[in-house]
């Protein structure tokens, strides 16, 4: 894929994506914003409260999204001006969103010696 496909492919992908949490959004106003439970919620509990068709959309991006990556990972990895944090950093971002669009939190820590 030509690198004008892939970013035309992202943009859609982000228009998309935006579509979805506007929709999800909505889905979840109601939902309350505390914690109503002591250890946490279910890492599922706000996925669980999405329509089918709504957790089939994410599914999707999901999809597309994974379906773009092989077509960034070698400009990322050639870069001149691309350290090894940032390809680190790109992969925690891939992975913040396929997070986000399964309305999870994803969280990473640096090496600690």
């Amino acid at each position: 894929m030509r690198p004008e496909e892939v970013q035309d492919q992202l943009r859609i992908l982000g228009e998309q994506a935006s579509e979805f949490f506007t929709e999800a959004g909505e889905r979840l106003a109601a939902v309350p914003a505390e914690d109503p439970y002591p250890m946490g919620r279910d890492a599922d509990y706000f996925w669980g409260q999405l329509s089918e068709e709504l957790q089939a959309t994410s599914e999707s991006l999901v999809a597309g999204l994974l379906r773009l990556v092989p077509e960034v990972i070698p400009a990322v990895l050639s870069s001149p001006a691309l350290t090894e944090a940032d390809q680190r950093d790109v992969g925690f971002g891939i992975k913040e969103l396929r997070a986000a669009l399964r309305l999870r939190r994803y969280r990473h820590w640096n090496i600690e010696v």
